[in-house]
């Protein structure tokens, strides 16, 4: 399965995400692409105003947490999940 992704990867790969260096409306515009599978809410706002976003997917019983991007500085957590 590993290797099936990793040479795939250019079929799900989001290619507007170039480099690290990217605006929250970039991500933004992201979310509203996603299926009607997954469920975005806004949890709050950054000092800046900015959303802050939880996205869910699924309804399984096991929970798993991403946190993506603590540091606006280190966004390679969320350019693995788009």
């Amino acid at each position: 399965m590993t290797k099936s992704i990793i040479d795939n990867y250019d079929l799900f790969k989001e290619k507007r995400l170039k480099d690290r260096f990217f605006k929250h409306k970039d991500i933004a515009e992201l979310l509203t692409e996603l299926p009607s599978t997954f469920e975005i809410s806004e949890l709050g706002k950054s000092v800046n105003g900015k959303s802050i976003n939880l996205v869910s997917w699924g309804t399984g019983k096991t929970k798993i947490m991403l946190w993506s991007q603590m540091h606006g500085d280190e966004a390679t957590g969320t350019m693995a999940l788009f």
